[in-house]
């Protein structure tokens, strides 16, 4: 008896061996289901498949990998698939469901199909039919388990977000890739290298979002390569290119164009704290250093002459920069955030400065100008043009809760004063005509703005998500003629702020787009307007006198006691800055609010 219970142990383990790993051919796609049953379907782990495969198949397929639906999960133990002898065929049952919960079909012949794959979570390996020509949407998004995937040569498209979430390492595009889809690579955690072919000529800008890609690779036809792609990427550690790029070179893992003259891009995640620029370049490219935080000090050559848009951005560690004399060009956010700077040195040769270039720099207390500069001056740390007509930026290190713009100045730069974490107040003098876009964005503590009788052109988001403000003062008894219908656009005004304005004016104003905007939203397809209303940008709108009243000195006279009255004309004691007082200083009014 002992000896027969051996023998049929020993034949049923021999079965449950061969029901582990199967190799069929089929003849007539959407057949798989008569060679594995119910009662074996969940005990494969290896399978090679050849032959004509429709969606039925791939049905039971996604059953033995052990999902069928979005997140519907079976017993199914398929870990290992090999589809290289298969072909996909058009047809079939539908295999799985899309978002919104609809059949999702093969549609194709010789496709991956969309979501055909998708959180397949515990398939580990897979080779693709040899015959595809296109890989579709979320393909293989989330599967985690899929350690590697080699794309066959004759794919020439991969749609959007394929391999979301999917545990690969290594992916290397063959050169007959021609096209890929947004956001391809992204939440890839396990992603090391991406080789992007020979094929590509562009790429989407939500590529690699949040992917922990190591190393790229630019084939030779990609020309178009915006460092706006890698944005997000702080994992990057080299970068490789063909020699056959007539755009791009990297030179030890530093992506560099092929004439040498502009850095593209330097790796953010590289551990290095100093990087010297080759001689002899003269562009730091748009992005070319964001993000590398690990930089103290970067030695710039004699031949540069552009720091591009937001070339150090998030740079925080990087001490203040020794730009050679010949820089003519310092771009928009070209040191933003890049906190650990405490001054800047402007050059000789230096013509432009962009108001936004220094936001939240937060360390950032004055500017040194060269004195062979013909453009630019400083005073009290801000930087001006050098006839004083011209804010270009308070720095947001300077530790001052009230600002007042020098009489004299016609034009605040856009972006002047955004980040500044401290300022409450700030006074803009009658001679300033022109206030630029997001010139008080993002100024947390800023409270009060007081606007000369001459301001008449205000930009876009001038006072924007700085929400602690509540009080805008308009001296002119004209409306700006030139105002961005968001210029005064502010929550924390919305809710509960004050639009004060020249006694007599309330009706003006109250009409006018300083105090409503008319919000209206069109259809994408047809250009029909679907919805519109007038948002009120302030809580309320009061009036107040402005007889006698010049506009306020600058900071320096508040060293001086002055005499305070109201603006009714009494006198007043104390110093609470929750008074409305006509200040007199050096016997000239002064308002102070």
């Amino acid at each position: 008896m002992k000896k027969l219970l051996l023998i049929l142990g020993f034949f049923s383990a021999l079965f449950a061996a061969s029901a582990q790993e199967r190799t069929i051919t089929l003849t007539s796609a959407g057949t798989l289901g008569s060679f594995i049953g119910d009662d074996e379907k969940y005990n494969v782990t290896s399978l090679k498949l050849s032959g004509p495969i429709n969606g039925t198949d791939i049905k039971l397929l996604r059953d033995m990998i052990g999902v069928t639906g979005i997140r519907d999960f079976t017993d199914g133990k398929l870990t290992s698939l090999d589809l290289s002898d298969a072909r996909i065929v058009k047809g079939g049952d539908a295999y799985t469901l899309g978002y919104s919960r609809e059949n999702i079909y093969v549609d194709a012949d010789d496709e991956i199909g969309r979501f055909m794959f998708q959180m397949c979570s515990r398939l580990k390996e897979l080779k693709l039919p040899t015959n595809i020509k296109a890989i579709g949407e979320l393909a293989f998004a989330s599967c985690e388990a899929l350690s590697a995937l080699e794309i066959p040569q004759g794919v020439t498209k991969i749609g959007r977000g394929a391999f979301v979430m999917a545990g690969m390492k290594e992916i290397v595009f063959p050169e007959s890739v021609v096209e890929i889809e947004d956001g391809l690579f992204q939440r890839m955690i396990n992603l090391e290298r991406i080789d992007l072919g020979d094929g590509l000529t562009e790429i989407p800008n939500s590529t690699f979002m949040y992917s922990s890609v190591k190393k790229i690779r630019l084939g030779k036809k990609l020309t178009e390569f915006d460092p706006v792609v890698i944005y997000t990427q702080n994992t990057i550690t080299d970068f490789e290119c063909s020699e056959e790029n007539p755009k791009f070179k990297c030179v030890d893992g530093v992506l560099f164009s092929k004439d040498n003259k502009t850095i593209c891009y330097y790796p953010p995640a590289r551990d290095n704290d100093v990087y010297t620029i080759p001689e002899g370049t003269t562009e730091v490219g748009d992005h070319a250093f964001h993000n590398a935080k690990m930089l103290f000090e970067v030695q710039f050559p004699s031949s540069i002459e552009r720091i591009g848009n937001e070339a150090f951005n998030a740079c925080t560690s990087l001490e203040t920069p020794n730009l050679p004399k010949g820089v003519k060009h310092i771009g928009f956010m070209s040191f933003a955030e890049c906190e650990n700077m405490a001054e800047f040195y402007i050059p000789a040769a230096t013509e432009y400065v962009d108001g936004g270039a220094f936001y939240n720099a937060t360390g950032l207390e004055n500017f040194i100008i060269d004195p062979e500069n013909v453009n630019f001056t400083t005073r009290g740390g801000a930087l001006y043009s050098k006839d004083m007509k011209r804010l270009v930026c308070y720095p947001s290190g300077i530790a001052a809760g009230y600002f007042s713009v020098p009489v004299g100045v016609e034009e605040i730069a856009g972006w002047a004063f955004s980040g500044h974490l401290s300022l409450t107040e700030v006074n803009v003098p009658s001679t300033v005509k022109t206030i630029g876009e997001y010139t008080f964005f993002a100024c947390p503590s800023l409270k009060k703005l007081v606007l000369g009788e001459n301001v008449d052109k205000m930009g876009e988001g001038m006072i924007y998500v700085s929400d602690a403000m509540t009080d805008v003062y308009m001296l002119s008894k004209e409306l700006p003629s030139d105002m961005d219908p968001t210029a005064l656009l502010n929550d924390g005004l919305a809710a509960n702020g004050t639009l004060w304005v020249p006694n007599g004016t309330k009706n003006m104003y109250e009409n006018s787009d300083c105090y409503v905007m008319h919000y209206v939203v069109y259809d994408e397809e047809t250009g029909e307007i679907t919805h519109e209303e007038d948002i009120p940008l302030f809580s309320q709108i009061r009036e107040f006198n402005t007889t006698g009243i010049d506009t306020p000195k600058t900071a320096e006279t508040k060293e001086h006691k002055p005499l305070r009255y109201d603006l009714s004309g009494r006198k007043v004691s104390g110093t609470s800055s929750r008074q409305n007082v006509i200040e007199i200083v050096d016997g000239k009014k002064v308002l102070k609010l």
